[in-house]
């Protein structure tokens, strides 16, 4: 044990530069710095319950997120100052973009903000009540909305990502955005200024709940449920993206494919009339030499794409037809 801080909750840790850590806490909300001995001082105090994330902008000039207020707080030479106040309840991540202005992930919920009533909401939504013979089912609970924005030099608000029931986890820089871990589903979502999110990894666990971030990308993720640490391996030289079976409705012809994205050097699809692919289906068909856009020209009712990426920076950033 380092330190033990005066809180009933540690939320984020940041270096100091000073060869110590910053501690974000809650009950109380607020900041300490820890020295490499371990002794504790109490850096500002922040005017909410928790104070959820932290981004350093230079010794002594701290960002910090809070909840349930839903503030971003600026903290300078020990005085807090409120520098935002958003509608949602809880600010999760914070990352200072390169090209300027502030990139913040935060929570609507039904608690508030509040992670003692979001742990409840939680159990409710795993456990929900039982509905007796001759009772009307109630209804179940629902789990936060998570968004990024985008607050611009000029103090404009652009909204990058936002997920009704989906609650966002953790921010990390990269260069020219971020990514953004998600629950339910470990998902990691890239998102930037003036680009459409992506989704960046879908991972088998339930939460992606710290994302680590370098000059070249993610380096790792800690999950939880189960806890897990994914760590970046070697680059692979190809790799295959599959969707899930994509429902017309009725039996519909299916017309022109397109992607965006780098490194794309396949598409594939394959037909047919079952929710789930069988025997039934049609073969995968390759749109040999394909170029960003083919056209299928096929009928079935369910469609699947595959596709085929290839080098280091590919990516598929969008699919249509």
């Amino acid at each position: 044990t380092l330190a033990v801080l005066p809180a009933e909750h540690v939320w984020a840790l940041a270096s100091d530069g000073r060869g110590g850590l910053l501690a974000a806490t809650g009950l109380p909300g607020a900041v300490f710095r820890v020295d490499a001995f371990g002794a504790v001082e109490k850096v500002a105090e922040i005017d909410d319950d928790h104070a959820r994330c932290l981004a350093v902008r230079g010794r002594d000039n701290l960002l910090v997120g809070t909840a349930p207020k839903g503030r971003v707080v600026a903290v300078k030479d020990g005085a807090a100052r409120v520098v935002r106040d958003l509608e949602a309840q809880e600010v999760v991540g914070l990352v200072c973009h390169a090209g300027g202005g502030l990139l913040v992930a935060a929570n609507a919920d039904t608690a508030g903000g509040n992670p003692q009533m979001v742990a409840n909401l939680l159990n409710q939504i795993a456990a929900p009540p039982e509905t007796k013979p001759g009772q009307k089912a109630q209804p179940r609970a629902a789990l936060q909305d998570g968004s990024v924005v985008w607050i611009e030099p000029s103090g404009a608000v652009t909204e990058l990502w936002k997920k009704a029931k989906v609650a966002a986890l953790s921010l990390a820089a990269t260069k020219d955005g971020a990514v953004l871990g998600t629950y339910p589903g470990g998902r990691l979502f890239h998102v930037a200024p003036r680009s459409a999110p992506a989704l960046h990894a879908d991972l088998p666990e339930a939460e992606a709940s710290v994302v680590v971030t370098d000059g070249e990308g993610v380096t790792a993720v800690i999950t939880s449920n189960p806890a897990v640490l994914h760590l970046r391996g070697a680059d692979a030289p190809q790799g295959t993206w599959t969707s899930a079976p994509v429902d017309a409705g009725a039996t519909a012809r299916w017309g022109r494919i397109r992607t965006t994205g780098a490194g794309i050097v396949d598409l594939a699809w394959r037909t047919g009339e079952t929710e789930k692919p069988d025997a039934s289906w049609t073969r995968w068909h390759s749109a040999r030499g394909f170029d960003g856009g083919w056209s299928t020209d096929t009928t079935a009712r369910f469609l699947q794409v595959r596709i085929t990426l290839a080098g280091r920076d590919a990516e598929l950033r969008g699919l249509s037809g």
